[in-house]
């Protein structure tokens, strides 16, 4: 029986967002299915999440990547992420539309659920296939080559004054047009990193990279980028914590 997750649960006393307690088949495979299958951190998060939760209440567990038809070109990026990971679970994807699994989706990565989420799960990561090294660049990723606007909360310091601070450094760009493995190379190599919410966090977490995030979630930065990463909110601490790190 293939159980689709999408509840709130209670495990070890504990509550916590994804596994639903009454549709867990003893003898059944735990399927939790994502239609956030395009962006790098959301694809790399369920997959930790996933592996957290299997050896949380030892049952088998998959996550599915859905992918809507007009876009089954992006698929093969999800395999080109999780190919820098030597993955403990297995995963699927699956072209089809939103309706197909409407109201089963997994909400392990909405934002409202991040702070619980965090809470129960912590901040999981994956085993990456290299190791992080430092050259002497900054890794740098912006929105303003997206496809389509994102939220203030997500970069909230204008564009004109970011780009005119990050011009005074030295800084390889990462953006969604280049091959998912050229981007994985630069901030594997990177000093460290500065990046909207979004695109390159999970996978300077998982380099163990230093990394400042400009962000106004703060809860879902954190879940992205580590516990340990500097979050910002305007160009004067960005600023500064670049030049603290930039010796």
């Amino acid at each position: 029986m293939l159980t689709v997750v999408n509840v709130l649960c209670i495990q070890d006393g504990k509550s916590f967002i994804g596994i639903g307690g009454s549709n867990l088949d003893p003898s059944g495979q735990i399927s939790v299915v994502t239609q956030n299958s395009y962006g790098y951190g959301d694809i790399i998060r369920l997959l930790a999440y996933c592996t957290k939760i299997k050896k949380t209440i030892n049952k088998p567990i998959k996550p599915k990547f859905l992918v809507l038809p007009h876009q089954r070109h992006l698929a093969k990026n999800i395999h080109h992420v999780l190919s820098h990971f030597d993955l403990e679970i297995d995963y699927e994807i699956e072209i089809n539309t939103l309706q197909s699994y409407k109201d089963h989706y997994t909400n392990l990565l909405h934002v409202k659920n991040a702070k619980i989420v965090r809470e129960n799960l912590g901040v999981p990561k994956l085993k990456t296939k290299k190791p992080g090294i430092e050259l002497d660049y900054i890794a740098v990723w912006n929105p303003y080559t997206m496809f389509s606007d994102i939220p203030k909360e997500k970069m909230p310091i204008p564009k004109i004054d970011f780009e005119k601070l990050i011009s005074n450094y030295k800084i390889k760009l990462v953006d969604y047009t280049m091959h998912p493995n050229e981007a994985f190379d630069i901030i594997r190599k990177a000093k460290f990193c500065v990046g909207y919410e979004g695109l390159g966090q999970a996978i300077a977490y998982n380099y163990n990279k230093k990394l400042i995030t400009m962000s106004l979630w703060k809860d879902v930065s954190i879940n992205t980028g580590g516990a340990e990463s500097v979050i910002v909110d305007n160009i004067f601490d960005l600023k500064d914590r670049i030049n603290e790190w930039n010796y």
